[in-house]
Order: structure tokens, then sequence, then C-alpha cells
């Protein structure tokens, strides 16, 4: 398979050898050697752009696995990060602890931004939130935010925008002190699924509301806070009289709703950080 550069040299020569053939009355495409030549090359560049597609196929997928093993031991070592605190009440031992995951936080976090820059398309809104809460932990709030838009256009699905509406918006409210871009954060994502009707729907909207009706409360509007949780009690009900009913038809045992995408408040709280 010839390289780049061989192949231009080729196409060079075929087009001289051309250009003397027309001089002399023959036209290349009569000559036996100009069709082979021609057809040598094109079968060459075939190759070659074959052979490239399925080695850069390759390397995005080695990268997409990186990546997500990268964001897996992030949230393992969050998850073990919580549990450690719940288990050790010794102030120098919490401090190891802090020292060491601090660190390793940091290389994990690097490591993940690096892949991220070569493979931006790949990356879901859940990774990117995931990313972004840890930034945020680490009190990299610049690069947490831009994670955080990121999410916002890396999904597809209303349920999906929605939690990356309602993330935004605590991150602008509680680390950025923006309230009023907070306010009309959350409200996009409940815009996100008007016309939504399923218990995912309801479950997003939710947390959605309960998580603004928190932020509200903190920031001294208890009334408005309050209708937000209120509304966030509706939603939650509507979903599980579905799931309840659903449930009672099958003749199961009524279910929990679902997780949801980020993690809950009290672990994007923690910090691995002194």
């Amino acid at each position: 398979m010839g390289e780049p550069g061989e192949l231009e040299r080729e196409a060079v020569e075929i087009i001289a050898r051309a250009a003397e053939d027309g001089a002399a009355g023959t036209p290349w495409y009569r000559e036996a050697r100009g069709i082979v030549s021609v057809l040598a090359i094109l079968v060459s560049a075939s190759s070659f752009l074959f052979t490239w597609q399925t080695h850069r196929s390759e390397e995005v997928h080695q990268k997409r696995q990186e990546f997500r093993q990268i964001v897996q031991e992030l949230t393992e070592m969050r998850l073990h990060y919580i549990a450690d605190l719940a288990r050790i009440t010794d102030e120098g031992q919490r401090r190891g602890i802090n020292s060491v995951l601090g660190a390793k936080q940091n290389i994990l976090l690097e490591a993940a931004e690096a892949l991220v820059e070569t493979i931006p398309d790949e990356v879901t809104a859940s990774a990117y939130l995931t990313l972004a809460w840890e930034n945020v932990n680490g009190e990299h709030l610049a690069q947490a935010e831009r994670f955080f838009r990121a999410a916002l256009h890396a999904t597809g699905s209303p349920t999906g925008r929605t939690y990356a509406h309602r993330d935004l918006g605590l991150f602008l409210a509680d680390y950025r002190d923006e309230l009023a871009q907070a306010r009309e954060t959350f409200q996009l994502g409940v815009r996100q699924l008007d016309h939504e009707w399923d218990p995912a729907a309801h479950f997003a909207l939710a947390d959605t509301y309960e998580s603004w009706g928190g932020v509200e409360q903190r920031k001294g509007d208890a009334a408005k806070g309050q209708e937000l949780l209120q509304a966030a009690q509706g939603q939650r009900a509507q979903a599980q009289a579905v799931l309840d009913a659903r449930n009672a038809a099958r003749g199961a045992p009524p279910v929990a709703g679902p997780l949801p995408i980020a993690p809950p408040r009290g672990l994007q709280s923690a910090s691995v950080l002194p």
C-alpha cells in the first residue's frame, strides 16, 4: 500500500505522461500502461483510506474504554470516600485519606480531560456531569462549568437534558451565586419535558423541582421553595401511582422510582480535598 506522498508522485508522473501522449496525438486512456497506473492508484488510495478509517475506529474505541474506566474509578472512589468518612472518626486519618484521594482525583481528572479533548462526541451527558461534580469537589470551578454546559448538548433525550439543566442550575446557584441564571436554567430544564408523560419524566421533574426548591430555601425565599417542593411531591406521586398501578396489574409489589443521573446531593458536596 502506497503512502500519500508516493501516491502524489505517481499521479504527477501519470499527468506528465498524459501531457506527452496528448502532444504526440495519442490519448493517455488508449495506452494500457496509463489505464493500469490509474487503476493502481485508485486501488491503493482506497486501501489506504480503508486502513486509516479502521485504525481510527479502533483508536476511538480504545479511548472510549479508557475514559469509561476513569469515570467509573472516580465514582467508586467517591463512594469509598463517603464510606470511610462514616467509619473513621480520627481527624488525622481523615486528613491522610483526603491527601491521598485528592492526589488520585487530580490524576484521574487530568487523564479524563485529556481524553475528552480527543473524543468529545463520544462522551455521554452523565459522564460530563460526573466530571463536572468531581471538578467542583476539587475547586476547579471554571472547568466544572465547561463540563456542565457540555452535558446540555451531549444528550438527545428530553429527560437527560432536564437532569443536565438541573445540575447546572445547582452549580450556578450554589457555587457562582448567580440565582437569576440558576432559576432560568431550572425553568429550561422543566420545559424540556413539556410534552413527556412517562414516569421517568415525572421523576426527572420531581428531582428538578426538589433541587430548585432547595436552592430557593437556601437563598432566603422559603415560600417559593415550599411551593417548588410541593410540585416535586406531586410529580413523584404521579409517577409512583403509574408504577404501582402497573405492578398491581402484574401482581408485583410496589417499587421505588429510578435513581437520578447525577450523584445525590450529599455525594456532590463531599470533597476529597482538605
